[in-house]
């Protein structure tokens, strides 16, 4: 198998359901996450995935392990931003 690493450049509910995700397939070498789980938003996103020496440990709950606490979500609005526009030397948009 060729080992694959799943991105993941949101919140705490895309880490779940990344995990998830990982834990069903065999050849995941690592998961890409923003902030080691429980350090954003845990008012919003309850029992967060545990981490432990460098690993997500797999959720002891249903589904993908979390709650998510709508009040709380209310108290955190979005805001939305524009990506930064890269361009080359030519003026043409590139990637990262």
């Amino acid at each position: 198998h060729i080992k694959m690493a799943v991105h993941n450049p949101l919140g705490p509910v895309s880490t779940a359901a990344c995990l998830h995700f990982n834990l069903s397939c065999p050849n995941v070498g690592v998961q890409e996450q923003p902030a080691k789980p429980g350090m954003v938003l845990t008012d919003v996103v309850l029992n967060q995935p545990e981490w432990a020496d460098g690993y997500l440990l797999p959720p002891q709950r249903p589904g993908l392990g979390i709650a998510f606490d709508r009040e709380a979500a209310k108290r955190h609005p979005a805001q939305m931003s524009e990506r930064t526009h890269l361009r080359r030397a030519d003026g043409s948009f590139t990637n990262w």
